[in-house]
């Protein structure tokens, strides 16, 4: 079939050849910013959605938690903490930059 439309002119070659070359390219932006976008820079919002997944595991695993909000979030150099705050406790929650958790918890003074 693609001999056929090659012998019809030289515009429907150049037409052809781009159509052709369409879906590789296409296939290949794709990637490529998806793997620019699995290489950028964890951004604190990301940082506290991982933190919250990871204090939801540990309440669930350790002891219930209770409810909790993030009080602060900080940027410690490659790295995220994340501190939440419950009715008796506050949590922190390292948010390591390959998204590996360290979750430390504090009790309240009473």
């Amino acid at each position: 079939m693609k001999a056929s439309v090659w012998s019809r002119g030289r515009t429907e070659n150049r037409f052809t050849l781009f159509l052709d070359a369409l879906p590789l390219s296409g296939a290949l932006l794709l990637s490529c910013a998806t793997l620019a976008a699995c290489a950028g820079p964890m951004t604190a919002r990301e940082a506290q959605g991982t933190a919250a997944t990871s204090l939801r595991r540990y309440c669930t695993e350790t002891a219930p938690c209770g409810p909790t909000r993030i009080v602060q979030t900080q940027r410690l150099g490659p790295n995220w903490l994340v501190d939440f705050e419950s009715a008796t406790a506050r949590y922190g929650v390292l948010v390591h930059e390959n998204g590996a958790t360290q979750v430390s918890t504090w009790k309240k003074p009473s």
